[in-house]
């Protein structure tokens, strides 16, 4: 941790990794303070009030970050729940479900798939369908 003003440490340098691993705040709460209690009366405090909204987000979006490398990691080395983790990452559920996005993600698919779906699988398919 760089020191923050005047040889002070930045509350946020330490609350937004600590907080992205444990949303519930307790890990950074026993670190910081030592104590959950005192934790949640300090966040009470306006001058700690005003920028918890923004530290969480940053939080949450690194957490996310991480779940995507390993979903990503998921695929790239085909466990055994790749299928679901593409299957996720094609989805995109994430992502807001209006008419265009749901129709655009339909294409998209479909396009990928009938790039790595060879002539003779097609085949197989046709015949297996009818």
């Amino acid at each position: 941790m760089r020191p923050h003003k005047e040889g002070y440490i930045s509350l946020r340098q330490i609350f937004v990794p600590l907080v992205a691993e444990d949303p519930s705040e307790a890990s950074f709460a026993e670190t910081v303070f030592g104590d959950v209690g005192y934790w949640l009366r300090v966040r009470e405090q306006k001058e700690v009030s005003n920028w918890l909204p923004e530290w969480r987000e940053e939080a949450e979006v690194i957490r996310k970050s991480n779940a995507f490398k390993a979903v990503i990691q998921e695929v790239k080395e085909e466990g055994k729940n790749s299928f679901a983790a593409a299957k996720y990452l094609i989805e995109e559920p994430w992502k807001g479900r209006s008419k265009k996005v749901v129709e655009q993600k339909r294409k998209t698919s479909e396009k990928a798939a009938a790039s790595t779906v060879s002539q003779e699988d097609k085949a197989l398919m046709q015949e297996y369908l009818q």
